[in-house]
């Protein structure tokens, strides 16, 4: 997964080739995903082939497409490992073989995309990435002034 360009690929080492993972849900419940050609360029959010690691826990997180469709992954069964994307709203009844959205995700990912999200809004404990804001800090009765 590249945070970067929101693209979930694999690299072909021998033929140099990237496939990126795209989504097809559109109007069913449902749908396979598929894997295409594709360079690592940054892409419109509003691309099919766009992804985005959010609804993080400790044990990992979820993978939205970008129409807001989970990620999932049958557990077992004929599809066993399989990768389709699914409409939140059919979550509850997508049982069988007892699929899952919550992928496990390097932590420094996680903490990456906290970053970046926390930035978006401005509610991490720093200053977003980029400005240059103005804290008054008092310790223990001492003045600070820091500048992130």
């Amino acid at each position: 997964y590249n945070p970067e360009s929101g693209h979930l690929a694999q690299y072909n080492p021998v033929s140099g080739s990237l496939y990126c993972m795209y989504s097809r849900v559109g109007s069913y419940n449902w749908n396979w995903v598929t894997w295409a050609l594709c360079s690592d360029a940054p892409i419109s959010k509003d691309n099919p082939a766009f992804w985005n690691v959010s609804y993080e826990t400790e044990e990992g997180g979820m993978i939205m497409d970008y129409q807001g469709n989970a990620l999932r992954v049958a557990r077992y069964g004929p599809n066993w490992g399989v990768a389709y994307a699914a409409k939140l709203s059919y979550l509850k009844k997508d049982t069988t073989y007892n699929p899952t959205s919550l992928f496990i995700v390097d932590r420094n990912l996680l903490n990456w995309v906290r970053y970046t999200a926390s930035n978006l809004g401005k509610t991490d404990q720093y200053c977003p990435a980029g400005k240059k804001e103005n804290h008054n800090i008092t310790i223990k009765g001492i003045y600070h002034r820091a500048f992130n």
